[in-house]
């Protein structure tokens, strides 16, 4: 089972879930330390294909929560908003 611990996001002010048995962590999701959602936000994609992307997550991981893993999905779909709200407060995109 995994490990988990609050984690807060200085850059925003949010917590985050965190997996703290790094050994639970999957090797093929990041190089050299780099995790592909932060290449994301480094300019891998534009923006709107990066807020595409975040919402395009958060859909999967809330409709396969019932059939595949449960509550951890939907901490997962729960990162993923968190994402998305920080991009639309960097761009201005939203009220807040």
């Amino acid at each position: 089972m995994n490990k988990r611990r609050m984690k807060k996001d200085n850059d925003f002010g949010h917590y985050r879930i965190q997996v703290t048995d790094k050994s639970e962590r999957k090797k093929h999701y990041g190089v050299n330390g780099l995790e592909p959602i932060e290449a994301m936000k480094m300019g891998l994609f534009t923006y709107l294909e990066y807020i595409g992307f975040l919402k395009g997550n958060i859909i999967k991981y809330v409709c396969r929560c019932d059939y595949k893993n449960g509550i951890e999905d939907l901490y997962k779909a729960r990162d993923y908003i968190d994402y998305l709200i920080d991009a639309y407060k960097k761009k201005g995109d939203l009220n807040d």
